[in-house]
């Protein structure tokens, strides 16, 4: 996986760099290079180009870009007084100069030197946004708000943007967005992404995002101070967690999951489950329900083993329920809890007391969550085996006793406090899952498509885990695994069907998700 990294960390793995033997010019000729080599890939060999720079680093990028892109109508726009740029830009800046006598370099002092420059900007059919990169702070001053709102300007009027490093405004940390800041249709970010890059509302403005790699090494970008360490995952982790079978297997080898799922009128809840867990390759799958829910079982995934709990709506006699939830746990190797379950008072005193006493990996997903509040939370922190709580935006703001609005305007310090509170591996779900574990680490999960916006989808992905999970895979790793496969599983269904989709169609698309990890 690879770090994400705030502007003042950015800084320092620069630095240390530079003290390692690759010097500041070195660093910022590659970081040119590589705007200019995904602009060409991805727009070919444009003929009017426009290269905003502003007087610092983002702008000696900028610089590089100007000498190397290959175009036949290119100009430089710099944002201030010229004689300002110093350091590495410096150098970049005279090396343009004096390779490129020809190419023309406007100097922006004024608004009238802006406003004198507006027609030739109509022409341009794809502008270079090299103004304010990860040092800036704060609402964009001077010139700079009149040319953001320029380039946005031109960009409505069909013109592409590509941002050096981070759209110019945007402050790279991330947060509240009070002003106007670029919106790029590319962002080229060197080493590692940012905040900005991964978290909304700033993650909306930077479009599709490439991270160049510029000669800053790994070892420079890790941080045993940390306070929160985030983390973005890569095909990698999750391929690790899905070795080749070996030619002798058995069914045995790969675990058998109980799933404690499903109500009278929410019996899809824990096919879905099952579907999931072996589409990911459980070897065994065993469904405890009520008896309604366990003939809809047996028809719909014959491949099920069920074990009924006894009449009722939901989990029947709580005593008996939780007495044979228990035996049939020994036997197994992980345990699935609360996909449509249901809530009653009942059923949630059921389910927290299985929590409390089943001696398994445990993952608690949707019904299963609506018993955790903050007197119940003790509970779960006490177990000593793995707990994994898979909750939406909705049922992490019960959990922690705040509201939605609350964990969508800081997910990581939402998650960080559940981690802490029930001492879990806690997986956020929503547009870049986050899965935190007890190290202080947050892994965001890069897949994911509109598609798995459908019912049941989140019973895919608790089936999944709990799969993962039976094998024996440590608990962040398996929610990990787990949430990137899903995601890829919504990307390639969505692909096939931009509307209509189903859960059944993920859980269906997850061994070509798994597959796809090994090519």
């Amino acid at each position: 996986m690879r770090p994400i990294l705030t502007a003042d960390e950015m800084r320092a793995a620069d630095a240390w760099t530079i003290v390692h033997g690759v010097p500041g010019p070195t660093l910022m000729e590659n970081a040119g290079l590589a705007v200019a080599r995904a602009i060409e890939s991805r727009f070919g060999k444009e003929r009017r180009v426009a290269i905003v720079c502003g007087l610092g680093n983002n702008g000696g990028d900028g610089f590089v870009v100007a000498r190397v892109l290959k175009s036949d109508w290119t100009r430089v726009y710099i944002i201030g007084d010229a004689d300002s740029i110093k350091g590495d830009a410096r150098h970049h800046f005279d090396r343009l100069r004096k390779e490129r006598v020809r190419l023309q370099v406007s100097v922006i002092r004024t608004e009238a030197d802006w406003a004198e420059k507006a027609s030739e900007l109509g022409r341009c059919s794809l502008m270079v946004d090299a103004l304010l990169g990860s040092g800036s702070r704060g609402a964009p001053r001077d010139l700079a708000p009149l040319v953001i709102d320029s380039i946005r300007l031109e960009r409505a009027r069909g013109a592409r943007v590509v941002s050096v490093d981070l759209p110019s405004g945007v402050p790279a940390d991330g947060g509240v967005l009070d002003w106007r800041t670029v919106e790029a249709d590319v962002t080229v970010t060197f080493a590692a992404k940012k905040p900005c890059l991964v978290f909304s509302p700033a993650s909306e403005l930077a479009g599709s995002v490439v991270v160049a790699q510029i000669g800053i090494p790994d070892e420079a970008l890790q941080f045993a101070d940390r306070g929160v360490r985030l983390y973005e995952l890569e095909a990698s982790d999750a391929r690790a967690v899905f070795p080749p079978r070996a030619t002798d297997s058995h069914k045995g080898d790969f675990g058998h999951v109980l799933v404690v799922a499903g109500s009278v009128g929410k019996s899809g809840a824990a096919v879905l489950a099952t579907r999931g867990a072996f589409r990911t390759g459980a070897g065994l799958v065993t469904v405890a329900s009520v008896t309604e829910v366990c003939r809809v079982v047996s028809t719909a995934q014959p491949e099920v083993m069920t074990e009924s709990l006894g009449e009722g709506a939901e989990c029947g006699d709580v005593a008996r329920a939780l007495a044979r939830v228990l035996e049939l746990a020994v036997g197994m190797d992980a345990l699935v809890i609360g996909p449509g379950l249901g809530r009653s008072d009942k059923t949630q005193e059921f389910v927290l007391d299985v929590v409390a006493r089943c001696g398994l990996p445990i993952v608690m997903d949707a019904d299963g969550l609506y018993s955790l509040r903050a007197q119940a939370l003790s509970r779960i922190a006490q177990r000593d085996q793995p707990t994994i709580l898979t909750p939406h935006p909705g049922e992490m703001a019960r959990l922690l006793g705040t509201d939605s609005a609350a964990v969508q305007k800081d997910r990581v310090n939402a998650l960080r406090r559940a981690v802490a509170e029930t001492r879990s591996t806690v997986v956020l779900k929503g547009r870049h899952t986050l899965i935190g574990n007890q190290r202080s680490e947050v892994w965001l999960n890069p897949t994911g498509s509109p598609s798995l916006a459908t019912a049941g989808a989140g019973d895919v992905l608790a089936g999944a885990i709990g799969a993962i999970l039976a094998r024996g895979v440590a608990p962040d790793l398996a929610a990990a695994a787990g949430v990137f496969i899903h995601g890829l599983a919504g990307e390639r269904t969505g692909k096939r069907r931009p509307w209509g989709v189903v859960a059944g169609d993920i859980a269906d698309t997850l061994p070509k998700a798994i597959a796809g990890l090994r090519r």
